[in-house]
């Protein structure tokens, strides 16, 4: 994604400032010079940024580098940039992770040269936290690092298909307790980090509606 449009979802990020902090917006008109945003709401107030102030925007897996160039208040708050500029894709340190519980239904792979991956085991599962670039597992037992999977991830009334394999194990913190599991995803198709993306926006935002972000 290297071009922006009306109604478009991004977050805007302040490039310099004490604590990284993300807030969702949307395009509201783009121009040949100047691109408009809507004001970013938080805590019921909306955050205006000063003229000048360098920004960066995320946009599904693309980051764009912009300036600020003025407000406008009437008929709604607004901001006015500079026209992005592409800095590249997002380093997947930078990916939104969201605490979240979903269901996720695990197959574990055996992964042999020369030979379509097989099956080993189908475990239910629920996820710790999620973005675009990975997840972290609740797992009934341990994996092996490196271990292939391949993911049923469940997103509202939508159901993406990943394979990625296990980085990180967390052995369970007591009896009756699941391991964790840090998966990152293995060249996931750029639609699927794009829903992954719009679908923790949306929670995002409703939980800052309900005053729980």
């Amino acid at each position: 994604m290297t071009t922006l449009a009306p109604n478009q979802k991004v977050e805007i990020e302040k490039v310099v400032s004490e604590r990284r902090q993300l807030y969702p917006s949307y395009i509201v008109d783009v121009g040949e010079e100047t691109v408009t945003l809507a004001a970013p709401l938080t805590h019921g107030r909306f955050v205006f940024f000063a003229p000048g102030e360098t920004l960066r925007l995320y946009a599904g897996t693309t980051v764009f580098g912009c300036a600020v160039v003025g407000r406008e208040f009437v008929p709604h708050p607004l901001l006015i940039v500079t026209r992005p500029e592409v800095l590249g894709k997002m380093q997947r340190r930078s990916f939104i992770r969201l605490e979240v519980s979903l269901p996720v239904t695990v197959r574990v792979l055996d992964v042999k040269e020369g030979v379509p991956p097989q099956v080993r085991e189908e475990v239910k599962a629920v996820t710790v936290d999620l973005s675009a670039g990975g997840v972290l597992l609740a797992f009934p037992h341990e994996l092996a690092r490196d271990t292939w999977v391949e993911l049923d991830l469940f997103l509202a009334a939508e159901k993406l298909t990943l394979r990625g394999r296990v980085r990180r194990v967390a052995p369970a913190a007591g009896r009756g307790e699941p391991a964790r599991l840090g998966v990152e995803f293995v060249e996931p198709h750029p639609r699927q980090q794009d829903k992954i993306v719009k679908f923790i926006f949306e929670r995002q935002r409703e939980l800052r509606q309900k005053g729980l972000l």
